[in-house]
């Protein structure tokens, strides 16, 4: 458990702290470069870790790879970048929506593959698909225009202070930690939840593939529902609703001893949760310049 909790939350944390950095670039030099960046990198990188013997080893590597690379982050911008303001949150819950559908084919796929042909080549697999991603996006035409380099200002020390203002985007972007944090706090300790549960570590790796799976289904299609929902009414009712319904579908999971029971709770969830984040880069994303989307595209996923 201190090994999940390290390799989850030092990536998480690295990928934090380099995301803003990305975003600036992206800002500067373009998002569909930062993307490429991305999935490459990632492509090169992740069948690293199937060569990796070492615990340490495998957690130094996730940290490393938690700041080069961010390919969903990378994503959102250059879609935002692409589309008019009054559909920006459905195309975000598409996004959503896609991202999940990855997350369910990885997860049923992922704990069989291994099943079948071990770590390392579930590793390798990984690489070629996220180099096929990079591949995809090659021929996507953005429409960037380097913004102008900005006179020099006697007052630039003074003005470089009111960033740290607490204005509207500051507290949506402590909102997105708040909610990732609580979204996510339980993710990489169901299998060990799992494995308890079930006393037998070869079922409780496919079920804890099949308990993901399930969830991600279920983002998938209200993601997108979501999505439409919040564009034709008040967002932040929207955002109240399911705030309440996430935090009404996850204290029953404290008392379930039965992984069916579990999986019915954890897609309870996910349905009123995936709604949360797309809301949240919408706002983000109409609070700021659309010159410098990418910089306030500042996340915690603990996803590549």
């Amino acid at each position: 458990s201190w090994y999940v909790a390290l390799f989850a939350s030092l990536g998480t944390l690295s990928f934090a702290l380099a995301s803003p950095v990305w975003g600036v670039l992206a800002d500067k030099y373009g998002r569909k470069l930062m993307l490429l960046r991305a999935n490459f990198i990632a492509a090169l990188l992740m069948p690293m870790i199937g060569f990796i013997t070492c615990a340490d080893l495998v957690i130094l590597h996730r940290v490393g790879l938690g700041a080069v690379t961010g390919t969903v982050p990378a994503a959102q911008p250059l879609m935002l970048s692409m589309i008019p303001a009054g559909k920006r949150t459905f195309v975000l819950g598409v996004l959503s929506s896609c991202f999940f559908s990855g997350l369910m084919v990885g997860q049923f796929g992922g704990g069989e593959l291994v099943n079948q042909v071990g770590f390392l080549w579930t590793f390798i697999t990984c690489g070629m698909i996220l180099a096929l991603a990079g591949a995809l996006v090659l021929p996507v035409k953005e429409n960037f225009v380097r913004p102008a380099a900005a006179p020099k200002n006697p007052s630039a020390k003074k003005d470089f202070w009111k960033f740290f203002d607490f204005g509207k985007v500051w507290y949506l972007m402590i909102l997105c930690i708040c909610m990732t944090a609580s979204r996510d706090l339980d993710g990489a300790f169901i299998p060990v939840l799992v494995d308890k549960i079930m006393e037998d570590n070869a079922r409780a790796l496919r079920w804890s593939g099949y308990i993901f799976g399930s969830c991600s289904a279920v983002a998938i299609v209200m993601g997108t529902v979501i999505g439409w929902i919040a564009d034709r009414t008040k967002m932040l009712n929207v955002l109240l609703i399911l705030t309440g319904l996430s935090v009404l579908f996850r204290i029953p999971q404290i008392f379930t001893d039965s992984v069916t029971t579990l999986m019915i709770y954890r897609c309870m969830l996910a349905a009123a949760a995936c709604g949360i984040e797309p809301l949240l880069n919408s706002w983000i994303a109409a609070a700021v310049p659309d010159a410098s989307i990418s910089s306030a595209n500042l996340r915690a996923l603990p996803f590549l």
